[in-house]
């Protein structure tokens, strides 16, 4: 950090972190991508 007080296991719980948040973005992602395409091959039939 700017001021050279994190220790290590701050840095790795940082990265943690963000990579929970992007990995839980990509998640929310696909099943709204995935309803959407699931919805829209079912409406022509209907």
């Amino acid at each position: 950090d700017s001021h050279g007080i994190a220790t290590k296991r701050d840095k790795y719980l940082s990265v943690f972190m963000i990579v929970l948040a992007v990995f839980s973005n990509l998640v929310a992602i696909y099943s709204d991508a995935y309803t959407m395409f699931k919805k829209s091959k079912v409406s022509p039939r209907a």
